[in-house]
């Protein structure tokens, strides 16, 4: 078993030295890609307390881009800090408030935008040929966000049952003023470089409320996925 070990270790170092750039050596990383996030845990509710019609929260995408700097430290790892900007948030499940026994209204296409400029600093570390995995910590700063939700009342036809929806309206806000302007994540992720050319996932957990004023205790949960070309200098 020890000899196995041991032959393991060697392979690992073979193979990742094989794959690295020179020690003390930088590059640059620009990578574009999407946004998969939610917010958790939700905290919509339609009513007058928290325990009528809940909307729950469920995942949106976004747009993602950006610039990382690495700096190869050791034979097997690399530090990165980066630049970039991701669009965050959630949808919400569609709900419905009935106001009578034959009106009610249909909420729907309910979302919430959150704009971030991020600075990833993280740490890689090469366990074979172009394959490594990563973890760091991720400030980010929020820039922009927007609210969206839209509405249509409806009665239901007491012999037939059948609805009949009235106009739809449509409401929104933009502003950051209940929100915090900064967060603070945990990344953990995989990549895989191939003639510079390199794919990226990472796994965001939000360590911060995005909320103000005691609004919620709902956080920032999101996956990135990039594509980016790696440039020696």
């Amino acid at each position: 078993m020890k000899r196995l070990i041991a032959i393991f270790s060697v392979l690992t170092a073979v193979l990742g030295a094989s794959a690295q750039a020179e020690l003390g050596t930088w590059s640059v990383v620009p990578h574009i890609g999407a946004s998969v996030s939610t917010l958790t845990p939700d905290g919509i509710f339609i009513g007058g307390s928290s325990s009528d019609n809940p909307m729950s929260s469920k995942y949106a995408s976004g747009f993602s881009g950006g610039a990382d700097v690495v700096y190869q430290m050791t034979v097997g790892s690399a530090l990165s800090a980066g630049v970039a900007y991701s669009r965050l948030g959630c949808g919400y499940e569609d709900a419905m408030v009935m106001t009578d026994a034959n009106k009610g209204t249909v909420f729907h296409d309910t979302y919430i935008s959150l704009d971030y400029i991020e600075i990833p600093i993280m740490e890689n570390i090469y366990l074979a040929k172009g394959f490594a995995i990563k973890a760091g910590v991720l400030p980010r700063f929020l820039i922009g966000a927007k609210m969206h939700s839209e509405n249509q009342d409806f009665t239901i036809d007491t012999d037939t049952g059948a609805r009949t929806y009235g106009q739809n309206d449509a409401w929104e806000t933009t502003g950051t003023h209940s929100l915090r302007k900064f967060d603070i994540a945990i990344p953990l992720g995989i990549s895989y470089e191939y003639q510079h050319v390199v794919l990226d996932a990472r796994y965001n957990v939000g360590l911060t409320k995005i909320y103000k004023y005691g609004f919620g205790s709902s956080k920032n949960r999101s996956f990135l996925f990039t594509l980016g070309y790696k440039f020696d200098l």
